[in-house]
């Protein structure tokens, strides 16, 4: 039951900067940024919850109360290969993302690509906060996401009142990335403080290096 408030935050999250980007930009502005994020927003998560999908039940399963080293253990290693699966899919969504925008919608859109590599980000960090919830939700503490989620949403719209504003669709690209990332730490620091595991900081910083490689 306190995972409806995250289900129902989710769906918030999703529409909550274009309701305000036609207050504040207009319709026109509405399209290009959805058509865009759209675009990036079903292609990253058809790659991304698979693998969710594949992991989160095998923590889930290996639960058996008492070991928390051992799903602390799993959880690091499933991050790992999450990352390094991921950035591979981020860096060739936004390398990609002008011809991508060009061959999947109209050119009356095609000038939004520009948020896609900005969304891609944001995704991919739902895509992590997403794994590493399962801590949460193994612990029974599923009403600590919706109250985060709810906080995610109040920030999103206090960001992207100024950053619509002032910057376009391309300030409601960023704030909701930056809303995705506040909600990636919120889930890391609070899992951690449930069940005490690192996440792989040295393989996701090998594998950010390699991923602007690929990019260059």
């Amino acid at each position: 039951v306190p995972m409806i408030g995250f289900v129902i935050g989710d769906s918030l999250l999703v529409q909550a900067d274009r309701v305000l980007l036609e207050v504040f930009a207009g319709s026109v502005a509405v399209g290009i940024y959805s058509s865009n994020y759209m675009l990036v927003d079903r292609g990253l998560r058809l790659a991304y919850t698979p693998i969710i999908q594949a992991m989160s039940p095998i923590i889930i399963n290996t639960w058996d109360g008492d070991n928390e080293d051992e799903i602390a253990g799993m959880l690091a290693t499933f991050m790992r290969y999450f990352v390094l699966l991921g950035v591979p899919v981020l860096v060739g969504v936004a390398v990609l993302s002008r011809t991508v925008s060009t061959l999947l919608i109209g050119k009356e859109f095609t000038s939004g690509y520009v948020i896609i590599p900005v969304v891609a980000v944001g995704l991919f960090l739902w895509a992590l906060a997403n794994l590493t919830q399962v801590v949460i939700e193994i612990k029974e503490r599923t009403s600590v996401l919706s109250y985060g989620i709810l906080v995610v949403i109040v920030l999103n719209v206090a960001l992207n009142v100024p950053l619509i504003a002032s910057f376009g669709y391309m300030g409601a690209a960023v704030a909701t990335t930056l809303s995705y990332a506040l909600y990636f730490a919120l889930t890391l620091v609070v899992s951690s403080r449930y069940i005490a595991w690192q996440f792989p900081s040295a393989p996701s910083r090998n594998a950010l290096i390699g991923g602007i490689v690929m990019a260059c």
